[in-house]
């Protein structure tokens, strides 16, 4: 039968334990205090214990987070720079070992009022999409300009409509006394 503790029955070659319950991290825990023996076990000896935490045994020596503390951190380091997901995460395992929690960072930055607000969302800049005609005259653009003040007397324009072929880039201006948009 096999367990559902990420330290038992695991193959050789799995690096990295799963995120576990409150449960399974105080077992953890007193496995690593009593060095209770699994043969090939590389797990548990990845880890101590220093002053009753977890701490995991590379070079940063760091702490593996109880699954209590785990969305308070994350928000934490979250709401101290307001980055974004990847950014969160990624400051998150440089201090902290916490395997398998990136859908809780991507959850806390998703939620993020201030982020949805400000829009801290990096987007990625998007090629231009241009217009190209084939031929003169097949594609124009339009625009109205005014009211331009003072009014042309005695017809009493006060808006002009600019239109600009996209080929040729030939250029017709007419004047307008009231604008369409305005009625």
């Amino acid at each position: 039968m096999s367990s559902r503790f990420p330290w038992e029955d695991i193959p050789e070659q799995v690096e990295e334990v799963l995120y576990i319950s409150t449960k399974g991290y105080e077992e953890l825990k007193e496995r690593i205090k009593n060095k209770t023996n699994i043969p090939n076990d590389k797990i548990l000896s990845k880890f101590s214990v220093q002053d009753n935490k977890i701490i995991h045994n590379d070079k940063s020596q760091r702490k593996y987070l109880h699954p209590k503390e785990l969305y308070e951190t994350i928000y934490n380091i979250h709401y101290e720079q307001h980055r974004d997901t990847t950014a969160t995460y990624k400051y998150l395992n440089d201090h902290y070992y916490a395997p398998g929690s990136y859908p809780v960072v991507k959850l806390i930055v998703e939620r993020c009022e201030v982020c949805q607000r400000t829009n801290y969302i990096q987007r990625k800049a998007e090629n231009l999409h241009p217009i190209i005609p084939s031929e003169p005259f097949k594609v124009w653009g339009l625009d109205v300009a005014g009211p331009i003040s003072p009014i042309t007397e005695p017809e009493g324009n006060k808006y002009i409509i600019m239109a600009v072929d996209y080929f040729t880039k030939w250029p017709v201006a007419l004047p307008l006394q009231i604008s369409e948009y305005q009625k």
